[in-house]
């Protein structure tokens, strides 16, 4: 029989904070079909999203799942992906629901165009550090030719930079975003001395803002 107290008790010491987006469906969104307007600015595949307040002590347990695919020219490669369990008082993910995991980190190295004014903004919209800033010729120095502020780097008057509309290389860490799909078809029926709403939640966490890395 599952406990669930002991089972929330383990999510809690074991699991990861996040931030979670429900998806409204926007009113582009035609459901008949399964379409939406792609040049509607107020959606994101015909999806609105609109952050849930939690509780500071909530927590997901998250796992890891290993598929394969059959590449053309490299044969088969294996490819990671993540599993979420959620206490469904606590989180009830819905498909599509967007999901920052606050405690985990993903690299990114990505390619900046120098902007005209001081500061470019980072194309991933949660970075947490700056690891190297570089163009072919020089690295840069955190603290006297640039500055990591507000998911941007800034740059500082009196020290190196690139010029205008030059290209650099920015190797950072961020915070993923992910969608929420639902495993509702592997979900193992046990009893539980409980109400059914709170059947342990599984599903698996895509990658949202895929990047290299």
């Amino acid at each position: 029989m599952l406990n669930i107290p002991v089972l929330r008790a383990h999510i809690r010491e074991k699991g990861s904070r996040l931030r979670w987006f429900k998806a409204l469906p926007c009113s582009c969104y035609n459901p008949a079909n399964n379409t939406f307007d792609r040049a509607c600015t107020l959606c994101d595949f015909g999806r609105v999203y609109r952050e849930q307040k939690l509780a500071s002590e909530v927590r997901v347990l998250i796992g890891s799942l290993t598929r394969h695919y059959e590449h053309p020219e490299f044969g088969l490669i294996e490819a990671g992906q993540l599993t979420v369990t959620a206490m469904p008082d606590e989180v009830w993910l819905g498909d599509l629901d967007k999901v920052v995991l606050l405690d985990h980190r993903l690299l990114m190295r990505e390619r900046v165009i120098r902007g005209t004014g001081n500061t470019d903004t980072l194309a991933q919209p949660y970075p947490v550090s700056v690891r190297v800033v570089a163009d072919d010729v020089m690295t840069y120095k955190a603290g006297t030719d640039y500055q990591f502020t507000g998911g941007a780097i800034k740059w500082l008057a009196g020290g190196n930079a690139p010029s205008a509309n030059d290209t650099y290389a920015v190797e950072y860490l961020y915070q993923g975003v992910f969608w929420f799909i639902s495993r509702q078809e592997e979900r193992v029926p046990r009893p539980i001395p409980y109400s059914s709403d709170l059947t342990p939640q599984r599903g698996i966490l895509v990658n949202h803002y895929p990047g290299p890395s």
